[in-house]
């Protein structure tokens, strides 16, 4: 059994359809707790456990924006 945890409800369709995809054979139980720290947790069989906390997810994001301002830059020059 795989319990997956969000801290909003938008998070659990699709964290539910990842989760399935890799344990086909698994069930798993959902619950949302807005209390949480983390987005998202699943705890796994065996005692694993794997969260994302917002801050891992707005550091990715600045660098997604820093990485897309360059590559439009890249394009800027080589256009002229």
């Amino acid at each position: 059994m795989i319990k997956v945890s969000s801290k909003k409800n938008k998070y659990t369709y699709n964290v539910y359809h990842l989760v399935k995809a890799f344990f086909p054979n698994e069930e798993i139980i959902q619950n949302v707790d807005e209390k949480q720290e983390s987005l998202v947790a699943l705890n796994l069989p065996g005692g694993s456990c794997f969260s994302i906390a917002l801050e891992e997810v707005e550091a990715a994001a600045g660098d997604l924006s820093e990485m897309e301002t360059e590559e439009a830059k890249e394009q800027a020059i080589k256009k002229n």
